[in-house]
């Protein structure tokens, strides 16, 4: 696939966006996954936005 640019998605670990990074990956993009951790979202959600990340083929996370 060719990368026809680069975007930063913001990664919750939920589906809606799950969803906008594939379909950014699709559209060819480099997707760099960011995920803040504030201190009121469960671990389980961080941990499950690395993994969707890695998964995604997200560059960075």
């Amino acid at each position: 696939m060719t990368v026809r640019g680069k975007c930063v998605a913001l990664l919750s670990g939920g589906v809606d966006s799950a969803v906008a990074c594939a379909i950014a990956r699709k559209q060819g993009l480099e997707v760099y996954a960011l995920t803040v951790d504030y201190g009121q979202r469960n671990r389980f959600e961080i941990e499950a936005a690395k993994k969707l990340a890695k998964f995604l083929g997200a560059r960075e996370h």
